[in-house]
């Protein structure tokens, strides 16, 4: 047997020993503490697998039944009944783990003598790591299929060592380079700014808006990625479902603009589910609990929470309240629904429908499907035409290892409707520019609208929120004229933080991802902020120059802020990997061992004093976890609840 075969081997029967001696030490309680994925499916199951030397490892059942049945006393020999002891179990474990150390020296020395500069020095210092299945289950679809290749790419196995060794040989284009792969081609806020600041290599390629359609001439071929390519900044949605991180794409010295495990922080009712537990976090730390940035939720799919939501909707209280009040909730579907889609007002007819669906509240804890229901914001803050409105802001998510969010303005979405609250049409109650749709189309074909034609009644739809302060201050609701940066903008900042906080360890760490939410929130007439929800691919069209101006800026500020932590990284790994070809030049090996804690170190993401961002940057940090305690959250967080 060669003597690699024999490495491989041996630590195979190691590993098997640790995961049964682990197993066995678990029955006596002592091991639920460890986190090891690989045995944690060993631990729900209802049967324990038999212990080693125990009597249903020696006898099968019937054997065992024979052998009670045909001894008096009712006693097997010790022979067959001897239990390891725990010092026992623990010192085989112990052996097996300094076996495995061996094992682990052996190969770093076998590895000491690989060239930094013929292998992929990112790969042989540790730079890559798989994405787990568990990032991808609350997607759709819920497993990736790596063998389905879109866009018509091909799939390279080798690709990522070739971008990394080609950035090795040319570090211009990491560091003065802005390479996209993008599949936006149509004109489009995104489009406009990419073009302005760095190149788009497959352009040609594209030319449907979103839905990976080639040019005629390249139809039925397929393409190998650039290697120049440093940011892959897609529309579709699940790119990383058909190509994956690490491999065919996104290598050590690229980034992209997905987040993997992203969802339960944008989904209705995972987010419900974090919140709820979020809450429980705290236990009697009350002051660190998010107060009122989350209206009251009841998840229908929670047997608990549903009786109590039915015992209210079917109180006499209830009922007789509604003839003020004649929608106090909506009903969500907690996934899969955007842009108002999937969100109902509780009116009598609907009241009705549920109470049928889930007979009064009987049926509590034997329906599964996503919904929740939501507290009705009933006292919202109304413009100067009695108009209802929602906020679209944007969150970027700058990093997963460590954790930095940042903040941008975004528009006030104006209800092109008067608020009526007895009023049952979907676009009094509902803001979003999707249900705004009805009424451009009507100014399109040459009615006014409340006295507007269809440029005048776009640019009402979307007010900045300069206008909001000088509407406030203009009709006495605030008397602060710095109410925007003293009031509403820290409002956000810290339901950004809670927001992160409560989905953060559903989101893959990864220094190389980097992702755009929409947020939107509503303000009541008390001024005081209520989260609705969170879009993971928010819509940036651009219906307005004043929409245009602002989105503009914004994505051009977004890419300033990701190049520049894109170029800290660069040059922290460039340093390590150029530190370890001098080693290796001069010994003719070198230590992977101590050095890839090095470039871990170097991976993490943090902003070098040459790459600073700019002072006119559009965008502001809210959150920064290489920041100690609560200075991470830049005052959104009170000491002792970080």
């Amino acid at each position: 047997m060669q003597p690699v075969t024999k490495f491989f081997f041996g630590l195979l029967l190691v590993n098997v020993l640790i995961l049964n001696l682990i197993y066995v030490f678990s029955q006596d309680g002592n091991i639920r503490s460890l986190k090891t994925e690989n045995v944690q499916g060993l631990f729900a199951k209802e049967t324990p697998v038999p212990r080693p030397n125990s009597v249903a490892s020696k006898y099968s059942k019937a054997e065992v039944s024979s052998q009670k049945d045909t001894n008096a006393s009712g006693n097997l020999r010790k022979a067959h009944t001897k239990v390891p002891t725990k010092e026992s179990i623990q010192n085989e474990l112990n052996a097996a783990k300094e076996l495995l150390e061996k094992f682990r020296d052996h190969k770093a020395e076998h590895l000491s003598t690989k060239s930094p500069f013929e292998i992929n020095p990112h790969k042989l210092l540790g730079g890559y790591k798989k994405v787990p299945l568990a990032f991808y289950k609350d997607g759709s679809p819920k497993r990736p299929n790596f063998n389905k290749a879109n866009f018509h790419l091909i799939h390279d196995a080798d690709y990522c060592d070739r971008v990394d060794m080609f950035n090795l040989e040319n570090p211009e284009n990491m560091f003065q380079e802005k390479n996209f792969f993008t599949d936006i081609v149509k004109i489009h806020p995104r489009t406009v700014v990419i073009d302005k600041i760095g190149k788009v290599p497959m352009k040609q390629y594209f030319n449907v808006f979103g839905t990976g359609k080639y040019s005629p001439y390249t139809e039925g071929k397929k393409h190998h990625l650039p290697l120049t390519i440093n940011n892959f900044f897609v529309y579709y949605f699940g790119f990383h479902y058909r190509h994956e991180i690490g491999k065919d794409f996104n290598c050590a010295t690229q980034m992209y603009n997905r987040i993997p495990g992203h969802e339960p922080m944008v989904r209705k009712d995972l987010s419900t589910d974090n919140f709820k537990s979020y809450v429980k976090s705290f236990g009697e730390k009350t002051q660190c609990v998010p107060e009122g940035i989350f209206p009251q939720a009841y998840r229908l799919y929670n047997a608990e929470e549903c009786s109590a939501f039915f015992d209210i909707i079917n109180s006499e209280g209830y009922k007789n309240s509604l003839a003020a009040e004649p929608l106090q909730y909506l009903v969500k579907v907690g996934k899969d629904s955007h842009r108002s889609d999937g969100v109902f007002l509780l009116d009598g007819n609907k009241t009705k429908a549920i109470n049928e669906a889930f007979n009064f509240g009987k049926e509590c804890g034997y329906k599964s499907e996503s919904l929740i229901a939501q507290a009705y914001i009933a006292n919202p803050l109304l413009l100067d035409m009695n108009n209802k409105f929602d906020f679209r802001v944007y969150m970027l998510i700058a990093s997963t290892d460590p954790l930095i969010v940042y903040y941008h303005d975004g528009f006030l979405r104006v209800a092109l409707s008067s608020y009526d609250k007895f009023s049952r049409e979907r676009g009094t109650h509902l803001t979003n520019t999707h249900l705004a749709q009805n009424k451009f189309n009507e100014a399109k074909a040459g009615k006014t609208v409340n006295g507007m034609n269809e440029t005048e009644l776009m640019e009402y739809h979307l007010w900045n929120f300069t206008q909001l302060e000088n509407y406030l201050l203009k009709n006495g609701k605030t008397h602060d004229k710095k109410w925007l940066e003293n009031e509403l903008r820290p409002q956000f900042k810290k339901a950004f933080v809670h927001v992160v906080k409560m989905a953060q360890d559903s989101l893959w760490k990864g220094s190389n991802v980097y992702q755009l939410f929409g947020l939107d929130f509503m303000l009541d007439e008390n001024l005081k902020l209520w989260f609705i929800e969170g879009n993971p691919n928010p819509q940036l069209g651009q219906n307005t120059q004043k929409a245009a101006n602002i989105i503009n800026v914004m994505f051009k500020d977004l890419f300033e802020v990701q190049y520049a932590y894109y170029k800290s990284r660069m040059q922290r790994l460039k340093k390590v990997i150029e530190s370890v070809q001098k080693e290796y030049t001069e010994n003719g090996h070198v230590d992977y061992r101590e050095w890839s804690s090095k470039y871990s170190h170097a991976m993490k993401n943090r902003l070098e004093k040459e790459y600073a961002i700019g002072k006119k940057n559009t965008w502001s940090i809210v959150m920064d976890e290489n920041l100690p305690g609560a200075s991470a959250y830049f005052g959104s967080v009170p000491e002792g609840c970080a």
